[in-house]
């Protein structure tokens, strides 16, 4: 009897310390296995909702807020005996119960949030911050500025359907050049007032190159080619030939206009379900490289079957629209509209947990 009330204890101590070390052993399982779930669930849903504005369907922004895991186990042991007919008879029982209990919380973006982060203009000095960390200059402002210095961008969002001035293009290759080259840095400096910010060109005085692409700039934007500071606003129109002047686009203008771009099944088109595709003219500029002026932004396919290699796939409306894997250049500028889409939500408040879900 004692030998199994000795067992009992052991099992007994074995089971409950087991929980001082059950939390910490989870966190690499946990927080690899979350973040890879919650990665994929926020391609698909900006996939989502740029597959349902192609289709005239309204978008929703449903965010994880919070994401709380809770872990037991708890453990039970049981000794009995008696006499029978002369006979000793012991019994050992135990039971061992383990649990795991996420609460996921879920806020959707309504309301004045949803104004303030998706319908709002972009912080010009948020553009121009992408811009400073390596990502290129062309393809950012062709997202996410409607003009420059009076100078427009295309435009393919509801009735706002405008071909690119003739010298934007030119500008943004112009640009791109500039940003690539190892002589002239383009960079972000504080101003004197808190509401500025100077968009500064540092150009070595000794240096020839890529004087060509430097003037080009000037002259579109009517700078003043003596300043190599710039201060950068929100407007149209430039009040002096020292300041950069950029019209940016809300979060929901950018979403929108490469949706427009999204490459839909003819029998939908047939139907009358969705418009079909038309490209911007100005992308055929045979004078602009191709790779970067001569596509949609993102490249979207549409295919009944799910596709066997993508790095993103939903469905929708009986088809499959992904986006696949070996296309690094869509993969690439999805990646920054999901970026943008993270640091433009954060500048709205989006309230309290509205939708909390345990899963189990």
């Amino acid at each position: 009897m004692r030998s199994l009330l000795a067992l009992a204890v052991l099992i007994l101590v074995a089971a409950t310390s087991g929980c001082t070390t059950l939390g910490p052993r989870t966190i690499s399982r946990d927080r690899f296995d979350y973040q890879d779930a919650l990665g994929r669930s926020m391609q698909e849903q900006m996939l989502s909702n740029l597959v349902k504005l192609r289709y005239g369907d309204a978008p929703v922004f449903l965010d994880v807020a919070s994401v709380i895991n809770s872990y037991s186990i708890e453990g039970e042991v049981g000794v009995a005996g008696g006499n029978e007919q002369g006979f000793t008879r012991n019994f050992l029982g135990g039971t061992v119960r383990y649990g795991d209990r996420p609460t996921i919380t879920y806020t959707p973006i309504q309301g004045d949030a949803f104004a303030r982060s998706i319908l709002a203009p972009i912080p010009p000095r948020l553009v121009f911050t992408f811009i400073q960390a390596g990502y290129q200059i062309d393809y950012v402002l062709r997202l996410t500025v409607r003009a420059i210095n009076g100078v427009y961008n295309s435009s393919q969002v509801g009735t706002r359907r405008l071909e690119a001035d003739k010298e934007f293009y030119p500008l943004l290759n112009a640009l791109h050049r500039i940003q690539v080259s190892n002589k002239v840095q383009l960079y972000l400096e504080a101003g004197e007032s808190e509401k500025d910010t100077v968009l500064y060109f540092d150009i070595p005085y000794s240096s020839e190159d890529y004087q060509d692409e430097l003037q080009l700039v000037v002259k579109t934007l009517g700078l003043d080619p003596t300043a190599p500071r710039y201060t950068l606003r929100y407007a149209a129109i430039p009040q002096n030939p020292r300041e950069f002047a950029v019209l940016t686009r809300s979060l929901f203008e950018v979403f929108g206009d490469v949706a427009s771009q999204i490459s839909v099944p003819e029998e939908d088109v047939k139907s009358r379900r969705v418009l079909a595709t038309t490209m911007e003219k100005g992308l055929a500029n045979p004078d602009l490289p191709a790779e970067r002026f001569g596509q949609p932004p993102i490249n979207v396919h549409a295919t009944r079957d799910r596709p066997a290699d993508a790095a993103v796939a939903i469905r929708h409306r009986g088809w499959w629209f992904s986006i696949a894997d070996s296309d690094v250049r869509s993969k690439r500028l999805f990646g920054f509209l999901l970026l943008l889409y993270g640091l433009a939500e954060g500048q709205g408040n989006t309230g309290g947990p509205i939708i909390t879900v345990p899963a189990k």
